[in-house]
C-alpha cells in the first residue's frame, strides 16, 4: 500500500552502503596518489603519477616510462620535498603500491618507506576507482588540458612539456572546492614538514618494517570476509556489502577491524586478530614522528 501511494522505497531504490571517506575520518594532512597512462604513436606507454593534497588541491607530478615500485618511490620522495610528508596517503591496491600479490602478508618497499617516514597508508576498496575520485579527476584534467591538446612524438617531449601543466594547474586553475583560490594560494596556509635531501640520502637499505599503522577500507564479501594483503579475514556475513576499516598495527602485531554504521554513529570495534610479522619491527625515529593524527 505504501508503494502504491508513492510512500515506500522499491527494491531498486535501496540506499548504497555507507562509505567512510578518509577526508572526513582522519585528522591531519591527507594526500591521494594515483597514476594514469597514455600511448605514444609508436606504441610505448607514458605514465603520469599524481599526488594531490585533498584539502588544498596542490599537486605534484612525475612522468615515467613504467609504474614499478622504484618509480612510485621516486615520485613520492620528490613530492614530499615540496608538498611535505602527509600524515595519511590514500591510494588503490596496485601491486606497485601494496607490494604485489605473490604471497600473503607481504610488506612491499613502498609500504616500508611510508612506515619508516611515519606516514599511514589508507588502501581504498579493491576495484572501486571512484573512491579515489579527487585524484581521478586530476588525471582526467591532465588528459583533457594537456595530453589531448598537443602532439607528442617521444617520451622526452612529454617529460619536458609536463611542468607547464603543473604550473598552470597550481597558479591559474581554481578548483571549485577552493572558492576561487588556486592550489598555490591554498597551499600557503598548509603546515608542511618537507623531506630534505639529506634524510633521503640516509634512508636505510634494505628498509625495515617500522612501528606504525597501515589501513584498509574494504567491502565485506558475501561469505563475510575481507582481503588484507592477500589473506582473507572473517568479519560477519550479516554485514556483507558493508564497508569496514581495517588497521594493521605493526608494533603490536595486531589487526583491528572497525565498523561505522553511518556518519552519525560512533566507530565500533568488530574484530581483533593477532598479526604475526616474521621480522623485527623497528622503532619510529623521532624526526619522523607526527603529532596525534586520528
Amino acid at each position: 500500500m505504501l508503494q502504491a501511494h508513492g510512500l515506500g522505497a522499491t527494491p531498486t531504490e535501496a540506499l548504497p552502503a555507507y562509505f567512510p571517506k578518509p577526508l572526513r575520518t582522519v585528522a591531519g594532512v591527507l594526500h591521494a596518489l594515483d597514476w594514469t597512462c597514455r600511448y605514444l604513436e609508436e606504441g610505448p606507454k607514458v605514465y603520469a603519477f599524481h599526488t594531490l593534497n585533498l584539502r588544498t588541491r596542490a599537486c605534484s607530478q612525475t612522468i615515467a616510462a613504467d609504474k614499478s615500485s622504484p618509480t612510485v618511490i621516486r615520485h613520492c620522495l620528490e613530492t614530499w620535498k615540496t608538498l611535505g610528508i602527509p600524515q595519511f596517503l590514500q591510494l588503490d591496491n596496485d601491486a606497485a603500491f601494496c607490494g604485489g600479490y605473490a604471497a600473503p602478508r607481504v610488506f612491499g618497499q613502498f609500504v616500508r618507506l611510508c612506515l619508516y617516514l611515519g606516514l599511514e597508508l589508507i588502501f581504498l576498496p579493491i576495484a572501486e576507482p571512484e573512491c579515489n575520485g579527487e585524484v581521478e579527476e586530476l588525471n582526467g584534467l591532465w588528459g583533457h588540458a594537456f595530453w589531448e591538446r598537443q602532439h607528442f612524438a617521444s617520451f622526452g617531449r612529454v617529460a619536458r612539456a609536463s611542468p607547464t601543466f603543473v604550473r598552470w594547474y597550481m597558479t591559474d586553475y581554481a578548483p571549485p572546492v577552493l572558492g576561487g583560490l588556486t592550489p598555490k594560494q591554498a597551499q600557503r596556509y598548509e603546515c608542511r614538514r618537507r623531506l630534505p635531501a639529506s634524510q633521503i640520502a640516509h634512508l636505510p637499505e634494505p628498509l625495515p618494517i617500522t612501528a606504525g599503522h597501515v589501513h584498509f577500507i574494504r567491502k565485506i564479501k558475501p561469505d563475510g570476509t575481507i582481503a588484507i594483503l592477500n589473506e582473507p579475514w572473517k568479519v560477519s556475513k550479516r554485514l556483507a556489502g558493508k564497508y569496514v576499516w581495517a588497521t594493521i598495527i605493526t608494533h603490536c602485531r595486531r589487526l583491528e577491524i572497525w565498523y561505522q554504521r553511518s556518519a552519525r554513529h560512533e566507530w565500533r570495534l568488530l574484530k581483533t586478530y593477532g598479526y604475526a610479522i616474521p621480522e623485527t619491527v623497528a622503532r619510529l625515529k623521532p624526526e619522523f614522528a607526527h603529532s596525534k593524527t586520528a
